[in-house]
C-alpha cells in the first residue's frame, strides 16, 4: 500500500514540476521584461508612490478633473473661432460658470486667503467689468456693451476656476501638457488645411494663404501656438523628463514653430522671440532650452526654404490651385521628415547629457555662442532680403517703411513681403481710438462702440470691426476711468507675478512658473496691438494661467511658513449643500445670476440668428415672429426692431416697419444702417404716395428723406454703395440739401 501511495504521490508532483517548466519564459520575453516591460513598471511604481507620498484623494480628482474640463473649453473655442461670436462663446462660458458651482457644492474650493496683491489684482478687473456694464446706461449701442459685461464675466470666471481648485503646484505642469495637446491638434487640423485643401475645406475669406483656420484668425493662431511652445519647452529641456516623452514634445513644438511661419504672423514671432528670453531668464535650464529652441528653429528654417525655393505656391498670396495641390502633398511629406527628425534627435541628445558634464563657466559660453550665431544669421538674413529685388538695402527700406507707416493703404498683401515689413492700417485705427476719446473722454462711448467711431473717421474704405488694441479701444469705448482700471490690472498682474517669481528663488517651481508668466506677460503685450479681448480662446486661457498662478504662489508660501507637503490643499471631508457658508454660498449664488445673465444674450441671439434664416427663405411672417420673440430676450438691441421692419416691409405693412424703424433709431441713435433702412422706407413710401396722388405725403417723405439720410452720410461718409444709391434716387424726387 505504500508503494501504491508513492506512485500516486508522485504523479502529481512530477505533472507539477511540468507546469511549472512550462511557464518559465523564453530569452526574448524576459529582455522584453528588462527592457520596455520593466522601464513601464518602474514608472507606474514611481508614480504610485508619489501619489501615495502625497496622499491623493477624491477631492483632489475632483478638483483635478475641474480644471481639465475648464481646459476643454479653450479646446471648444479653438474649433468655434475662437470664441469671438456671442452664441459659441456664450456655451462655453456655461461651462466654466457650471464648473465653478458644482466645486463649491462639493467645496472642492482650496484653503487659503487670498492676499492682498491678489484682491487687488481681480478686484480691480472686476472693477473694469462693472464698469463695462455701467456703460450701458450711455452707450450709444447698450445691446453691444452688455455682451461686452457678458465677456468680462467669463473672464473673471476662468480666474477665479483655477484660483479656486488648483490644489497642487504639480498640477500646474500636468495642465500644460494637456493645453500641448490641445494646441497638438489645432496645429495638426491648420496644416491639413494647409497640405490637404481638397480634403479639409478651410475658408480664406482674404485670399491671404494665412493659416488661420480653425481660430479663424491668423494672428490669434499665432499667439496660441506660441503659448504652447513655451510651456512645452519647459518640459523638453527638462533633464528629469524621460526621453520617450521628449521624442514626443520635439514634433509638437515643431508643429507650433511650422504653423507660426505660415501664418506670417509679425507679431506672433516677435513675440516668441520676447516670451523665449523672459523665459529664459527665470529658468534654471538655459542651456538646454537655448539648444532645443534653437535645433527646433533649424527643423523650422528647413522647411522655410524648401518652401521658398521648390514650393512658391505655399507662401504666395494668389497660388495657383492646381499646383497648391500637389505642393501641398510634397510639403506634407517634408513637414512629416522634420517631424520624425526632430523625435529621433531627441535620443543622441540625451545620451550626450548623460555623456558629458558641463560646469556653468562653459555652459554659458556655449550659450552665449550660439545666442550670438543666432542673431549673426538673423542680421544676415535681413541684410539679404533687403538687398534683393528693388529694396535697396537696409537704409532705403528703413526709410521706406517708416514713411509708409503713415500712408492710408492696407498693410502688403504678400506674405513673403510681410514678416519684415512695417506697413499696416492700426496706425490709422490707433489715430481714430483717439479721436473717439477725445470727443468723450472721461466715459467713452461705450463698451462695444468702437466701429461706429472707425465709419465716423475712417482714412479709407475698409470694414474694420474693432480697434485691434486693448488699450485704444478701452480709451475710446470707455475713457479715462476704463482705462485707468485696464491698466491698474495689468500691473497689478506684473506686480503680483514679481513679488512670486522672487519668493521661489532659485528652485525648480520658478521654472515652471516662469513659463507660464511669460506666456501670460506675451498675451498681454499683444493685447496692445491687437483684437485679444474678443477671442476667448487666448484671452480665458490668460485669465486662467493668471488665477492658476496666484494659486501657485500661495501654495508655495502655505509649504514654506506651516512646513506642510507640496500643496496638498486638504480639505474636510464632510461635502454638501449644507456646509455652504458665508463667502461660499454668495459666490454660489453669483455665478448663478452670471448663468442667467449669460442665457439671455445666448437666447436672443439664436433667435436673431433663426430670423434671419427665415427671411433668407423667405419665409417672412415666421421671420417677423422670430424676430418678434428675439426682442423680448433683447430689449437693448434694435436689430431685432431692424428684422419685424424688415419682415412688415416684405408684407407689405410700411407704416408699421416705419415705426419699428424710428424705435431702433431712438435705441441705436449712431447706427447708419438703420437710417438707411429707413431712407429706402421712405423712398418707397414716397412712390406710393405718387400713385395716389397724394401731394401733401410726397412733401412729407421728401422731408423725411432730407432729415434721416444726410444723417446717415455724416456717420459713414465713405459709404459708397448703399449710400450713393438711395442718394441719387432722392435727388431724382427732388430732396434738397444733396
Amino acid at each position: 500500500m505504500a508503494k501504491k501511495r508513492k506512485r500516486k504521490t508522485a504523479g502529481p508532483a512530477k505533472s507539477a514540476r511540468r507546469k511549472v517548466q512550462r511557464r518559465v519564459p523564453s530569452a526574448a520575453a524576459h529582455r522584453r521584461k528588462t527592457g520596455a516591460g520593466l522601464r513601464a513598471e518602474r514608472l507606474i511604481a514611481r508614480w504610485s508612490a508619489r501619489l501615495r507620498l502625497n496622499e491623493y484623494n477624491g477631492r483632489d480628482w475632483g478638483r483635478l478633473a475641474l480644471l481639465s474640463a475648464g481646459l476643454g473649453v479653450i479646446f471648444y473655442y479653438a474649433f468655434s473661432a475662437g470664441g469671438y461670436f456671442v452664441v459659441r462663446r456664450s456655451y462655453g462660458e456655461l461651462v466654466i460658470l457650471w464648473l465653478i458651482v458644482v466645486g463649491l457644492l462639493f467645496e472642492l474650493q482650496t484653503r487659503g486667503r487670498m492676499p492682498r496683491l491678489g484682491q487687488l489684482e481681480l478686484g480691480i478687473f472686476s472693477g473694469y467689468t462693472l464698469w463695462i456694464l455701467l456703460s450701458v446706461s450711455w452707450s450709444i449701442m447698450p445691446a453691444n456693451s452688455f455682451d461686452e459685461f457678458v465677456r468680462g464675466i467669463l473672464y473673471i470666471s476662468g480666474f477665479l476656476l483655477f484660483f479656486l481648485y488648483l490644489g497642487r503646484r504639480e498640477w500646474l505642469g500636468w495642465l500644460g501638457h494637456l493645453f500641448v495637446a490641445i494646441a497638438v491638434i489645432v496645429a495638426i487640423d491648420a496644416l491639413l488645411g494647409k497640405t490637404f485643401p481638397e480634403f479639409i475645406d478651410h475658408p480664406d475669406p482674404f485670399m491671404s494663404n494665412r493659416i488661420n483656420y480653425p481660430i479663424t484668425y491668423w494672428n490669434t493662431m499665432a499667439i496660441f501656438m506660441n503659448m504652447a511652445f513655451i510651456i512645452g519647452l519647459r518640459v523638453l529641456a527638462d533633464r528629469t523628463t524621460h526621453v520617450a516623452l521628449r521624442a514626443a514634445y520635439a514634433p509638437a513644438l515643431l508643429l507650433f514653430t511650422i504653423v507660426l511661419f505660415f501664418t506670417f504672423s509679425r507679431a506672433g514671432l516677435l513675440l516668441l522671440a520676447l516670451a523665449f528670453g523672459v523665459y529664459l531668464f527665470l529658468a534654471l535650464t538655459r542651456l538646454r532650452a537655448l539648444m532645443q529652441a534653437g535645433l527646433l528653429l533649424a527643423w523650422t528654417a528647413g522647411i522655410v526654404l524648401i518652401s521658398y525655393l521648390f514650393l512658391p505656391n505655399m507662401v504666395a498670396s494668389v497660388p495657383d490651385e492646381a499646383l497648391k495641390v500637389s505642393e501641398g502633398r510634397m510639403l506634407a511629406l517634408a513637414i512629416l521628415a522634420f517631424m520624425l527628425a526632430a523625435a529621433a534627435s531627441q535620443f543622441p541628445i540625451r545620451r550626450f547629457e548623460d555623456s558629458f558634464a558641463v560646469s556653468a563657466d562653459l555652459a554659458k559660453r556655449i550659450g552665449y555662442g550660439i545666442a550670438g550665431g543666432a542673431a549673426l544669421l538673423l542680421v544676415l538674413a535681413v541684410l539679404g532680403f533687403t538687398f534683393t529685388g528693388d529694396r535697396g538695402g537696409p537704409v532705403a527700406f528703413t526709410r521706406s517703411q517708416v514713411t509708409g507707416l503713415g500712408e492710408t493703404e492696407q498693410a502688403v498683401d504678400r506674405p513673403s513681403d510681410r514678416l519684415l515689413s512695417l506697413k499696416s492700417e492700426r496706425v490709422q485705427e490707433y489715430g481714430v481710438s483717439l479721436k473717439s476719446f477725445r470727443e468723450a473722454p472721461l466715459t467713452g462711448t461705450g463698451a462695444g462702440t468702437w466701429n461706429t467711431a472707425w465709419l465716423k473717421h475712417r482714412p479709407w474704405n475698409i470694414q474694420v470691426k474693432d480697434g485691434h488694441s486693448w488699450l485704444f479701444e478701452t480709451m475710446a469705448e470707455l475713457g479715462l476711468v476704463g482705462t485707468l482700471l485696464l491698466v491698474a490690472f495689468m500691473s497689478m498682474f506684473f506686480a503680483v507675478s514679481i513679488r512670486d517669481l522672487r519668493f521661489l528663488g532659485r528652485g525648480r517651481d520658478r521654472e515652471l512658473y516662469g513659463a507660464f508668466f511669460a506666456v501670460s506677460a506675451m498675451f498681454l503685450l499683444h493685447s496692445l496691438i491687437d483684437w485679444d479681448w474678443e477671442m476667448p480662446v487666448i484671452t480665458l486661457a490668460f485669465f486662467m494661467f493668471a488665477g492658476g498662478l496666484l494659486r501657485f504662489g500661495m501654495l508655495a508660501r502655505a509649504e514654506a511658513e506651516n512646513g506642510e507637503a507640496a500643496g496638498t490643499g486638504a480639505m474636510p471631508e464632510r461635502a454638501g449643500i449644507r456646509r455652504l457658508l458665508g463667502w461660499n454660498r454668495l459666490l454660489a449664488a453669483g455665478c448663478v445670476a452670471a448663468i442667467v445673465v449669460t442665457i439671455v444674450p445666448l437666447v436672443a441671439h439664436t433667435r436673431i440668428q433663426a430670423a434671419q434664416k427665415l427671411g433668407q427663405s423667405q419665409n417672412y411672417a415666421a421671420m417677423e415672429k422670430q424676430a418678434a420673440s428675439a426682442g423680448r430676450w433683447a430689449p437693448l438691441s434694435a436689430e431685432p426692431l431692424v428684422l419685424q421692419a424688415l419682415a412688415k416691409q416684405a408684407l407689405n405693412q410700411p407704416e408699421e416697419a416705419e415705426a419699428l424703424l424710428l424705435e431702433a433709431s431712438r435705441k441705436e441713435p449712431e447706427n447708419a444702417m438703420i437710417l438707411l433702412n429707413l431712407t429706402g422706407l421712405y423712398l418707397r413710401l414716397h412712390a406710393l404716395a405718387e400713385e395716389r396722388e397724394d401731394i401733401q405725403a410726397q412733401q412729407h417723405y421728401i422731408a423725411r428723406i432730407s432729415e434721416v439720410l444726410p444723417r446717415a452720410r455724416a456717420l459713414n461718409p465713405l459709404e459708397p454703395e448703399q449710400t450713393g444709391a438711395l442718394e441719387i434716387e432722392a435727388r431724382k424726387i427732388g430732396v434738397p440739401g444733396l
